[in-house]
């Protein structure tokens, strides 16, 4: 009984309730290996058959966690053989607790009780060490241009749950665009050893050998916002970015009417964009009389997209309609490109929910913005990352993808929020 916090002593009501054969339930901490306590609920309910084999006790413990919904392994089950009573099923499932329950015969003593709630301690936190275990698991976030809001955003979230945790969070990488010092700042982290790894690939391609190598050592990878599908990371969590561009693309083409010529702005290259890029294809391609005149390449520069709508609004040869912008960074600069010119007819789609790209909107300047969830991508991740550094999984080097019985979701769409001037003010209290 040594595994229970000093306060909660319960012996004495379990044998009343055993010697009553009244229903048992109380709350009580049981200490794990290194020394912590954790929560339990403990039920008992005794049943009763025409003889004493029949009857006895199905007793529950149930231990909550707090791991992410969407962190599943699946559902288990085991056997148990108590004395000479048949062999009794119980099972549980991982999502916001577990519960483990069995059926018992009457005869049991309080060893009994002390050996359920290890077994389901054991269960709930499946053998809590990992490769560094507890306040001294380390992880990353990684990135580029991570002093910009949006990461900054995901950074809250991040260091959020790992105070829920309490575990160990640092952003790292270029404050600029800069796809190889990315990669440098992830083989440098790598060489830590950390616990495990959130990241935003800019170049996907260049990424992968570095993403792959560090499977290979054994560190559990993951990518947000941006992906590396050909890479071995073990799941992506992001935006359903083609149906983002959707989105975005029935908006346009119902305010343009089905007719005029648009601009977009993006990053070459960068999987997340590109699939933006496409959902708005396939709904323009319902839309004869709407032509794609340009498609600018920022290289990470918002001056770069400030001069390009700049020149697009001077131009006498044509005239552009309305500016999609893939990524945030541009948002801010077309909105005032156009603000300084005669070009306040134009329609601009921005993406996710800068400050000032909200107050754009405020203004009329940028009619709406898909926002995207970046505090939930980085909350979610470092659970995900968490759960797989407690786990004994033996090697990582494996097709997750394919996997029927992979321990995390090949993807996980964190969702979008259409904001315009109807609900932009809800959005900018929120932050």
């Amino acid at each position: 009984m040594n595994a229970f916090h000093p306060d909660d002593r319960l012996m004495a009501e379990w044998r009343a309730a055993l010697a009553a054969e009244r229903p048992f339930e109380k709350e009580a901490r049981l200490r794990r290996a290194d020394g912590q306590y954790r929560w339990f609920l403990i039920r008992a309910v005794p049943l009763r058959g025409r003889g004493a084999e029949q009857g006895g006790v199905r007793m529950s413990a149930l231990g909550v966690l707090g791991v992410s919904l969407i962190a599943f392994r699946g559902l288990h089950a085991y056997h148990l053989r108590w004395l000479n009573s048949p062999v009794h099923l119980f099972t549980f499932s991982e999502c916001l607790c577990r519960e483990v329950t069995m059926l018992v015969p009457p005869r049991f003593s309080v060893s009994l009780l002390c050996s359920v709630l290890i077994l389901s301690y054991g269960c709930a936190r499946s053998q809590d060490s990992g490769q560094q275990g507890g306040s001294s698991a380390q992880y990353f976030l990684i990135s580029v241009n991570i002093q910009v809001p949006y990461w900054q955003t995901a950074g809250a979230g991040f260091k959020k749950a790992a105070s829920e945790l309490q575990v160990k969070a640092e952003l790292a990488g270029p404050s600029t665009y800069d796809p190889k010092a990315e990669e440098e700042e992830f083989n440098r982290v790598v060489k830590l050893k950390p616990a495990g790894i959130l990241v935003s690939p800019a170049d996907p391609e260049l990424m992968k050998p570095d993403i792959d190598a560090a499977i290979a050592a054994g560190i559990p990878v993951i990518t947000i916002d941006a992906d590396s599908p050909s890479s071995k990371r073990l799941s992506f969590i992001g935006t359903d970015n083609y149906e983002a561009g959707r989105v975005g693309g029935e908006f346009l083409g119902l305010a343009l009417k089905g007719k005029g010529n648009v601009a977009f702005f993006t990053l070459p290259g960068q999987t997340n964009l590109e699939g933006r890029f496409r959902g708005y294809m396939e709904i323009l391609a319902a839309y004869p009389h709407i032509t794609v005149q340009s498609v600018v390449d920022i290289k990470g520069d918002p001056r770069i997209a400030f001069d390009e709508a700049k020149k697009m609004i001077d131009s006498q040869k044509s005239t552009v309609d309305a500016f999609v912008c893939l990524e945030a960074l541009a948002c801010k600069a077309v909105a005032e490109a156009l603000s300084g010119g005669h070009a306040r007819s134009r329609l601009v789609i921005a993406m996710d929910t800068d400050p000032e790209t909200l107050d754009w909107i405020r203004k009329g300047r940028i009619q709406a913005t898909i926002a995207q969830r970046p505090f939930t991508m980085g909350f979610v991740g470092l659970k995900m990352l968490d759960e797989l550094d407690r786990s004994h999984l033996g090697s990582l080097d494996r097709a997750w993808a394919k996997d029927p019985l992979a321990p995390v979701p090949s993807f996980v769409d964190t969702g979008v929020i259409w904001i315009d001037k109807q609900n932009v003010d809800t959005s900018i209290r929120s932050q």
